[in-house]
């Protein structure tokens, strides 16, 4: 979309054009807007200040409920012509959300919702919008109940957090336990086994030396009764049953 002749020439006829320049293009336009058109209206957005609040109001409204209005706004917000119309920071995101709930839930686009979610943050937004642009009683007061709907949504959003976070903890906590008696268990189960395993070495060796005790004395008991070749032969066979006889 652009201009039909020179765009600062046809702004300074009436500035309200700048605001046209982007509900067409919100409505019509691809892509980004016209460089040439846009750059005009960046350098001409203080006139805006001389257009009446009713005049300004009719035509955001419209702009609001144009299929591309999303990146239209994003524009406008980056070149601050968005913020000298709301005379505040613009809320993308919720403008944005609101539109795609809209579009889910099969309602049809409502300027006033649309409006409440692009620039009320707290009540005095609201009020603020209202005077600014010359709502009408009804719309400002819809305006001020968007504001509780969010407040109290944001509460919810809070108390559904802390509740989460509160079960998460709990959670943690409940399986750090389960870990920790575990690992104790398997602590206790490794000592009790290396215990064992030290019983039985040790009773292995007290026996080994019995052992050996033993064949030494069957040893000096049998040369003192028997003579040398015969004592040697019983000897051997009892060294042989030894050990059978110890277990």
């Amino acid at each position: 979309m652009r201009f039909i002749g020179e765009p600062a020439t046809r702004i300074a006829e009436d500035y309200l054009r700048i605001l046209r320049f982007f509900r067409f293009h919100a409505w019509y336009g691809q892509g980004h807007p016209d460089a040439t058109g846009l750059h005009a209206c960046i350098l001409a957005r203080v006139g805006l200040e001389t257009l009446s609040r009713e005049r300004l109001r009719m035509e955001l409204l419209k702009l609001l409920l144009a299929p591309h209005a999303t990146p239209t706004l994003a524009v406008m917000a980056e070149t601050g012509i968005l913020g000298a119309v709301l005379g505040g920071v613009p809320l993308l995101a919720s403008f944005e959300n609101v539109a795609k709930a809209e579009a889910t839930m099969g309602f049809s686009a409502d300027a006033v919702r649309r409006l409440g979610a692009l620039a009320v943050t707290v009540k005095e937004d609201g009020e603020r919008l209202g005077q600014r642009l010359r709502l009408s009683n009804a719309e400002a007061e819809r305006l001020v109940a968007e504001y509780r709907a969010k407040q109290q949504e944001g509460a919810a959003d809070a108390e559904a957090i802390v509740a989460h976070a509160t079960a998460e903890a709990e959670r943690i906590a409940a399986q750090s336990a389960r870990d920790l008696e575990q690992a104790l268990e398997r602590r206790q189960r490794l000592a009790e086994e290396r215990i064992a395993q030290a019983e039985a070495k040790a009773l292995d060796e007290v026996r080994a030396a019995a052992i050996d005790v033993a064949i030494a004395a069957a040893r000096d008991v049998i040369a003192a009764q028997i003579n040398e070749q015969r004592g040697a032969a019983l000897l051997d066979a009892a060294i042989v049953a030894l050990p059978e006889r110890l277990r």
